[in-house]
């Protein structure tokens, strides 16, 4: 279960990031918010501030991995670290799927997908009314 303040945090961590990177993340808010165990959220702080987070998102036989970096702290090895115990749970977990969610106009996560060897699958599209 996520605490009042790491909700803050992440919220404030999710509004730097879009803003830096020009996209919009999904975070599952309404999902992050009702947690009731803490083994689906992985959260890097650093001098008492949150630099990356990581968030599972587990629908049915299949998990999806969102998550984000604060822009100055990129390519310091945060996100991998917490992909990499995030994985450690997936397979503990038996998931058979892993959706790895990534902001099309994001550089930065197509960069950390391409290092991970994954292969492209599909796109969401959002609708506006």
């Amino acid at each position: 279960m996520l605490t009042t303040q790491q909700l803050i945090d992440i919220e404030q961590l999710q509004k730097e990031c879009e803003s830096h990177d020009h996209v919009q993340l999904k975070l599952n808010w309404e999902m992050l918010r009702e947690r009731t165990s803490d083994q689906m959220d992985y959260l890097q702080y650093e001098h008492g501030e949150l630099v990356a987070f990581l968030g599972l998102y587990a629908f049915g036989s299949a998990v999806e991995v969102c998550g984000m970096v604060k822009p100055s702290e990129r390519r310091k090895g945060y996100f991998q670290r917490l992909f990499d115990h995030a994985m450690e749970h997936i397979k503990r977990s038996g998931y058979k799927k892993i959706l790895l969610n990534a902001p099309a106009g994001s550089d930065a996560a197509k960069s950390f997908l391409n290092k991970q060897g994954v292969k492209y699958a599909f796109s969401e599209h959002q609708m506006k009314w």
